[in-house]
């Protein structure tokens, strides 16, 4: 049986210009020939870079009870080269559902949420100059609660991790920022006191009716983003030394936009965020920080072909100047910023 490739496609567009999409190189571990296939089965789901270092997940197909793996790829000499894979060291299901990387430490979400809601979980990994070391596998602070999804997203930066849980609390959802490296708390009292991890809750922070409040993050130096799955608002944290301050960006006024911030991108002071029921099918609204530290709309994206797009907004990413948009169906699109 073939093995799952990832490529990489692309779409410039400037106002109505178009250039057709082109694939570029193809990924494909060497491990993965020799692994069977319920092991790398969706292999490609979830994909973090920094600089010349990716790492790909591969939860396993939906509808099936998969373990999950995860590979680390180097470029060098003009090829992506496997670096190491990781398997989860713990009882897990969907390991690699969600992946992020910095420059030293890397996050793997296991959020278990087939065949059975179980409690999920994401394993903290440290590169020691060497080799990839296990720090931690974290679980969520409110203990063990089957459906809290806690693992579905990730975003790591070096100062700190973020762990979505938009299960939780009958899928209100929270979030949790761990700062970086991991600080042990002690917890409880004896003879049941036991040693844990500093964390803040970041839900209870945020005004509003909350949907699956964890269900997209996004970091990016000092900035961190997280948004549900309702009418907003998107959490925007800054990080001040050694404190994160809460900033609120609220969906525009309007019923269109109930799924204000299902995706989200932060790169430096730019930020995008989706909105899959905004018009007939979805659009992003781009935001830049001013200089008082407001987070103002400078654009507003929509598919350049309606007709064969669903829900546009499904996923972005930003970086450079270029934005990227998937449709949950359809062929992904790249916006380029001109002029201020």
């Amino acid at each position: 049986m073939d093995t799952p490739p990832v490529f990489i496609f692309l779409l410039l567009m400037t106002g109505a210009a178009e250039v057709a999409a082109q694939p570029c190189e193809r990924i494909q571990p060497a491990s993965l020939l020799q692994l069977q296939w319920a092991t790398w089965s969706g292999f490609g789901s979830a994909v973090d870079h920094v600089d010349t270092l990716a790492v790909i997940g591969a939860p396993g197909s939906p509808g099936a009870w998969m373990e999950g793996a995860a590979w680390v790829m180097g470029r060098g000499d003009g090829h992506w080269v496997e670096r190491a894979v990781f398997r989860p060291s713990a009882e897990a299901l969907q390991f690699g559902y969600s992946v992020g990387l910095s420059g030293r430490w890397l996050a793997i979400g296991a959020p278990s949420f087939f065949p059975e809601d179980r409690s999920g979980s994401v394993f903290l990994y440290r590169f020691d100059g060497a080799a990839w070391i296990e720090e931690a596998v974290l679980t969520s602070p409110q203990g063990d609660r089957p459906g809290n999804h806690f693992g579905f997203t990730v975003a790591i930066s070096d100062a700190a991790l973020i762990v979505g849980a938009p299960g939780e609390d009958g899928n209100t959802g929270n979030a949790y920022l761990y700062p970086l490296p991991l600080r042990e708390i002690l917890q409880g009292s004896s003879p049941t006191k036991s040693y844990g991890y500093q964390v803040f809750p970041l839900r209870d922070q945020i005004p509003g009716r909350l949907k699956q409040f964890g269900i997209s993050l996004s970091m990016s130096g000092d900035f961190a983003a997280v948004g549900g799955d309702n009418y907003g608002p998107v959490a925007v944290f800054e990080r001040r030394d050694a404190r994160w301050e809460l900033g609120v960006l609220e969906a525009p006024t309007g019923s269109q936009y109930y799924q204000f911030g299902h995706s989200l991108a932060v790169h430096g002071t730019h930020m995008a965020v989706g909105n899959l029921r905004s018009g007939a099918n979805g659009t992003v609204h781009v935001y830049t920080r001013d200089d008082s530290g407001s987070w103002l709309e400078t654009a507003v994206l929509k598919a350049a072909d309606l007709a064969g797009t669903d829900r546009f907004g499904w996923s972005v990413d930003i970086a450079d100047g270029l934005i990227a948009v998937a449709s949950r169906e359809g062929q992904p699109q790249i916006f380029r910023g001109e002029g201020a």
